[in-house]
């Protein structure tokens, strides 16, 4: 497998669990509503605190985290966030039970053994930062299961316009450089500094150099699932069509140079070349000289093939606007219903939800499909669309990303492509996010349609608040750092 031979294969060191585990057969956890979250309680304590990214806040408000310290010696019996950390679900048995212990200051968890090699999805914001504040600790948790042979991969609803190559080198640039930073997110620690001089040095020298950061945090592209990454492949029959591109400005360049969709052309393009769509367009304030629009050889319609929703559009009336127009007609200056014309949508993510430096969630892409399918709906309505008609083009709603197990299944591949490497099967997957209608609610989907046992473990930094519903999740955790010695501590 993956060019090893088998003598290779033998030589490989991999952590082996017990088979014999009934966490591998029990029954999953009870599933959520995701598109109802309980957001009313706030999260009481988090995971660390005193901390900054190089100074980059989307708010003066910041954010602060507390963790428990590695000195703490008050009882271990009771979660910090007032959640038991041994509160599992009804999927562990009695002879099975969850030990809480304090070792360090991190939790393990007795019993995580099942045969073969474990597989780790990590979800990103929430997790590992909010906005642009990485936490201290995750380039360390990365480590630990990098050191461990354990497969991972990263599985985000966001992406933002980045490939994934550059998503990749930016979250191992931003845990590095906040790593070696102290505690208060003020002068660099005087052994950091060296670490931080080279952080800013050009990523084209060369990755043998003594000194050099990138070998000490290993992030490839594969291991990097972006929300819109499966497009690539799942939508490859579109490539030589024209499309309508949604989100970002940058999502252009993801999908026509990278991805391969040559005739992609971007909202903002096909708004500028066809103003009357949106009245409240203000054409002289936007960025229609931006190199990462494609230049229009010629004006009026565009007969797209399908829509793609990269991302979060930067102008939501406009989006709505010339979506509905384009759905309903391959001609929208000349006529406003073709019964002939229906062409699907494609979400790259559907979060109602997502986790900022604000203190409360934001709505993510999931918000934007629930607005233009009403609308879409009400504009057909309005012009006397039959209900069948509706219901037709309704169904053209294509949703990838978390929590589909489109999404989960392309990440399970990315898993065992690594697992490969050492001859070995991917038999357990845990899940880390802090979103129980996303992340954990992934999770026990998949759980119920996969041969191995798939386990949601919901951190409380990020959506997911005391009180919330945790969808199913099989524990509860503080933080990543957490999770992961629970997942590793018997490795």
């Amino acid at each position: 497998m993956a060019g090893d031979s088998l003598s290779e294969c033998a030589s490989k060191k991999m952590p082996r669990h017990n088979k014999s585990s009934s966490l591998a057969s029990t029954a999953p956890p009870p599933p959520c509503n995701p598109a109802t979250p309980d957001v009313s309680s706030r999260l009481r304590r988090h995971a660390r605190s005193g901390f900054e990214d190089a100074g980059e806040h989307d708010d003066e408000e910041g954010v602060r985290l507390e963790r428990r310290s590695s000195h703490d010696t008050s009882s271990s019996t009771t979660s910090s966030m007032d959640v038991s950390v041994s509160a599992l679900t009804p999927s562990i048995t009695s002879e099975e039970e969850v030990e809480e212990t304090e070792k360090g200051g991190r939790t393990t968890i007795d019993h995580f053994r099942t045969g073969g090699v474990p597989g780790i999805i990590f979800d990103i914001d929430g997790v590992f930062k909010r906005g642009a504040v990485h936490f201290p600790f995750g380039a360390a948790v990365l480590r630990r299961v990098i050191a461990a042979n354990i497969p991972f991969v990263f599985l985000t609803n966001g992406g933002a316009g980045r490939t994934e190559n550059e998503y990749a080198n930016e979250l191992k640039h931003k845990l590095l450089h906040v790593e070696a930073k102290n505690g208060e997110g003020k002068e660099p620690l005087p052994r950091a500094r060296p670490l931080l001089r080279q952080l800013q040095q050009d990523d084209s020298q060369e990755e043998g150099k003594e000194g050099n950061m990138k070998s000490t945090l290993e992030i490839t592209d594969d291991q990097m699932i972006l929300a819109y990454t499966p497009f690539n492949t799942e939508l490859s029959h579109l490539k030589k069509h024209p499309v309508l591109i949604v989100g970002a400005e940058k999502t252009l360049r993801v999908a026509r140079d990278t991805y391969g969709f040559r005739e992609a052309v971007h909202i903002s393009e096909y708004a500028r070349r066809n103003p009357l769509l949106n009245p409240f367009a203000k054409r002289a304030n936007t960025t229609t000289s931006s190199t990462d629009l494609a230049p229009l050889e010629k004006h009026g319609d565009i007969h797209f093939r399908a829509v793609l929703v990269f991302s979060d559009p930067s102008n939501f009336f406009e989006a709505l606007q010339i979506i509905t127009d384009v759905l309903l007609s391959s001609k929208p200056s000349e006529c406003e219903h073709e019964k002939s014309h229906q062409i699907p949508v494609y979400f790259s993510a559907g979060d109602l939800l997502w986790k900022s430096q604000h203190r409360n969630p934001r709505f993510g892409l999931g918000a934007f499909r629930i607005a233009l399918e009403a609308l879409y709906t009400a504009r057909m309505r309005a012009i006397g669309i039959e209900e069948k008609e509706i219901e037709s083009r309704l169904n053209l709603f294509v949703q990838y990303g978390k929590p589909t197990t489109a999404q989960f299944r392309y990440a399970r591949e990315a898993l065992q492509r690594q697992a490969d490497k050492y001859c070995c099967e991917i038999d357990r997957v845990f899940v880390v996010g802090d979103n129980p209608a996303s992340d954990i609610h992934g999770a026990v989907e998949m759980n119920e349609v996969s041969k191995e046992p798939w386990r949601g473990l919901l951190v409380g930094t990020g959506v997911w608040r005391t009180g919330d519903d945790k969808c199913g999740a099989s524990q509860v955790f503080a933080n990543v750092d957490d999770a992961v010695n629970a997942v590793l501590g018997d490795c």
